[in-house]
């Protein structure tokens, strides 16, 4: 288990944590007070632009692959308990899982009128160093999201990993050949060789579709 030696989010502090995992040994993070694990997987599936529509969740559930159930008790609900009155510390890693999820969250903020200050951590999550931080509100978010990942048309956000991850972002989604063959390199298991990159934070299941996708191409 990490020690953050770093830093630490106070006990009076709200936070928006990147999942369970991070909420759940919050103390080796160095993050106290009330927290909120985010448990999005938006490189995962095609979103649609209208949080609120039909479409939309059903969207969500398609790709992740879950009931309505779930996502209402794991993800959609868990936004309604962050306060729009008081500072959020957002605790993300710097791979591109948590970087789209990031800039979700940010648009998804934009998008309901949050007009609060965020207070976004950076972290890598084996060494705990805090890569980058932000003081920032949510507004222009949205269409910057709307921009990146409905249009992929790439626009610079004021967050640098975020920038850095669309660029992994773009290949994952065209499942490119060449970019995962080079990954691979001289590994005899192909997972094993995958997990090494952990500029994406791909899961397994999501290595394996892009290795699918490759072997039929």
């Amino acid at each position: 288990m990490y020690y953050n030696s770093y830093w630490m989010i106070g006990e009076n502090e709200f936070s928006v944590v990147s999942g369970e995992e991070m909420e759940k040994n919050h103390a080796a993070y160095g993050i106290y007070g009330e927290i909120v694990p985010f448990n999005e997987a938006i490189c995962i599936g095609n979103p649609i632009a209208d949080f609120t529509s039909t479409a939309f969740i059903e969207e969500r559930l398609c790709s992740l692959n879950t009931s309505y159930l779930i996502y209402k008790v794991k993800i959609s609900s868990q936004l309604h308990r962050i306060p729009k009155d008081k500072d959020v510390n957002l605790v993300f890693g710097y791979d591109m899982f948590c970087s789209i999820n990031l800039l979700y969250l940010l648009a998804q903020f934009d998008y309901r009128g949050f007009n609060n200050k965020f207070k976004i951590h950076i972290l890598d999550e084996e060494t705990m160093k805090n890569l980058e931080y932000y003081e920032l509100n949510a507004k222009g978010f949205y269409e910057l999201f709307v921009q990146n990942i409905i249009n992929k048309n790439k626009t610079n956000t004021p967050i640098k990993s975020i920038n850095k991850a669309l660029d992994l972002y773009y290949l994952y989604k065209k499942h490119d050949k060449d970019t995962l063959l080079a990954m691979l390199n001289e590994y005899d298991d192909n997972l094993k060789a995958l997990r090494r990159h952990r500029e994406y934070g791909l899961p397994d299941y999501e290595w394996q579709k892009w290795l699918d996708a490759v072997i039929t191409k």
